[in-house]
């Protein structure tokens, strides 16, 4: 049972049907899982009508930015999903006149902001020489994110100062972002970041590990996300494929078509008969993939965590992919994967056929991998790291009130 008493409530307006598979919906049955009285606040929408897959609470729009409405909750903290964006600081706002501690989801890796590391400098680059390739409505999206991107320093400030706390999902994440509020001159605000990761569902935290894995390497993404690197992804698995026949890759998720047409490009048109473009799949089958497959390809830009790569070591997979944040946590400093020094094809592919090797070699032991990663990555671990930071927050405010 949930000893501390403490009301927990997660805002996180985008939900949609099934993504309690998702940190969200699985932050907050982990919490249940503990005895905490814990739900999802998100904005009514007919497709959650009736929805009894975890408990909700429907706000109407424009209603989070209202003091009376959480006065009326029972929570005592709040965990908002905000993306560090301006929108939601009027709830913030709301949510600390009613007396709430709130708790703000960073979803960022601590980098896409000033000063520019030499990797920002070089993401830029390569994103600029997507964008003259990208069509044109595709296009004006990504600039517009590029765009909010480098408002961000405006951004995370006003966002620490409302809150109680910020919580990012990688230590080095954490790093960078302490770093960064140093050089603003603000050092003050670097007791309120806090590093928990995002858990796994429990389909894949007791899933059977096999004792051996296929030849077989998957990756999955949003394909038609910029931030995925797609044309890298497939020019690295037409070379691999040649390099290495016996293995097969599976790459999962929406955007198929952008895969299709980079692989018709990166393979001369005629893709080898051993990568399938698989598209969605259910989550499931997800799990199937991940137990049979040996190697996680993610040769990403950038991500706040990849929740497909915490699945994966889940699974007893190891990873491969980029030098970003989240996977250099996830990859444990070579426990669980291998990561290419930058970001070039070469560097990457360099790194695949590292990492089949020490699969070959017997480096790699995939229950051990499952076994290390669940303990840390299943939702009541970290529901339990919500659950202190939320009582530390409460008993700091408490004493403050009596000082």
């Amino acid at each position: 049972m949930n000893s501390s008493g403490v009301r927990i409530g997660v805002y996180f307006d985008r939900y949609e049907p099934a993504w309690e598979v998702k940190d969200p919906g699985q932050i907050v049955l982990g919490l249940n899982d503990l005895g905490v009285e814990a739900e999802l606040i998100t904005v009514e929408k007919p497709s959650l009508r009736g929805y009894q897959q975890i408990p909700l609470r429907f706000v109407q729009a424009g209603e989070a930015s209202r003091p009376e409405y959480w006065r009326s909750t029972p929570y005592d903290v709040v965990i908002i999903y905000t993306w560090l964006g301006r929108p939601y600081l009027p709830i913030i706002a709301a949510l600390k006149k009613a007396g709430k501690k709130v708790i703000v989801k960073g979803d960022i890796d601590g980098r896409l902001c000033y000063p520019a590391f030499p990797r920002s400098v070089y993401r830029t680059r390569k994103v600029g020489k997507l964008l003259r390739h990208m069509p044109g409505p595709l296009r004006a999206l990504a600039e517009k994110t590029i765009a909010r991107l480098r408002t961000l320093p405006r951004r995370i400030i006003p966002h620490l100062e409302a809150a109680d706390a910020l919580v990012l999902e990688s230590p080095q994440a954490k790093a960078n972002l302490a770093y960064i509020l140093v050089y603003w001159g603000r050092p003050d605000l670097t007791g309120k970041i806090h590093f928990i990761p995002n858990p796994v569902a429990d389909d894949i935290a007791r899933a059977p590990i096999p004792a051996r894995k296929k030849r077989k390497i998957v990756a999955v993404g949003r394909w038609h996300d910029v931030a995925k690197n797609t044309g890298t992804l497939a020019r690295v698995l037409c070379s691999f494929a040649r390099a290495m026949p016996d293995y097969e890759a599976a790459v999962i998720g929406p955007g198929e078509e952008t895969v299709r047409r980079y692989m018709a490009e990166a393979c001369r048109g005629d893709p080898a008969p051993s990568i399938s473009v698989l598209g969605r799949v259910p989550h499931g089958e997800l799990v199937r993939h991940l137990g049979e497959a040996r190697i996680l390809f993610m040769p990403s830009n950038w991500e706040s965590f990849g929740i497909a790569a915490a699945e994966a070591v889940s699974m007893g997979c190891s990873i491969v992919g980029t030098p970003i944040e989240s996977l250099m946590y996830l990859t444990g400093g070579g426990f669980s994967g291998t990561l290419a020094p930058d970001f070039s094809e070469k560097a990457l592919l360099a790194a695949l056929l590292t990492d089949v090797q020490r699969w070959e070699a017997g480096e790699y032991d995939p229950g051990e991998i499952a076994s290390f990663w669940r303990s840390r990555l299943n939702r009541r671990t970290v529901a339990r790291s919500y659950l202190e930071l939320a009582a530390r927050l409460l008993e700091e405010g408490g004493r403050q009130r009596h000082a």
